[in-house]
């Protein structure tokens, strides 16, 4: 888990070997909808205002450099920002996207709050930590996963995978898929992923087969 702390002495990243590769995670939230952090421990979620425009993104930075220090080669940024459904990024996301990668350096942004799917985008920028040119993808949403929302473009989610090698130089390499998945919701209220194709194949799906 990642993006709440039981103290103050928790990191705010969680760092994952697969492979031998060390995959580091860092995530915040924008909002708590009606609720705020408590006064008394303001630390317990990863809270920044990452809507607001020209936030700062120092508490950010720091996770991520922290990450990459206790052996991180590659870092996933997510983060709980955006407009709900709208089916592209507004102008101040697509901007603050930008500063996190030049300005915290994750390799991967995946942003969630939109519950419908957005673009994915490869963005170039210099890495604040190594100075080098380096290129980043960022997932302006992936559509919802578990929550079911009413509208109707919420139905389609998706379903992204990152397989990562690293280079002679101990660089990330990353090859990204993406695959399409339909939520469907029987009669009985049961939910199940169905990828794209099979969904449009699905005579099942046309007559509300139960499930």
């Amino acid at each position: 888990w990642v993006g709440a702390r039981r103290n103050q002495n928790d990191p705010g990243f969680t760092n994952i070997v697969k492979k031998g590769v060390v995959v580091g995670f860092v995530s915040y939230t924008y909002s708590m909808n009606k609720y705020f952090p408590s006064a008394s421990e303001p630390w317990m979620p990863n809270y920044l205002r990452l809507n607001l425009p020209g936030v700062s993104l120092e508490l950010l930075k720091t996770d991520i450099e922290a990450s990459k220090k206790a052996g991180a080669k590659l870092t996933i940024a997510m983060l709980h920002m955006g407009n709900a459904y709208q089916l592209y990024p507004s102008e101040n996301c697509v901007e603050t996207v930008k500063r996190i990668f030049e300005e915290c350096g994750p390799d991967v942004i995946v942003i969630q709050h939109p519950h419908n799917l957005q673009p994915a985008k490869s963005i170039h920028f210099k890495d604040p930590f190594t100075g080098k040119d380096k290129t980043g993808i960022v997932y302006y949403s992936l559509g919802d996963f578990v929550a079911y929302d009413i509208f109707t473009w919420s139905h389609l989610t998706g379903y992204a995978t990152l397989k990562i090698s690293l280079n002679l130089e101990g660089a990330p390499i990353i090859d990204a898929g993406f695959e399409y998945l339909y939520l469907h919701r029987s009669s009985k209220g049961n939910l199940k992923f169905i990828p794209w194709q099979e969904a449009l194949n699905s005579k099942a799906l046309a007559t509300q087969q139960e499930f």
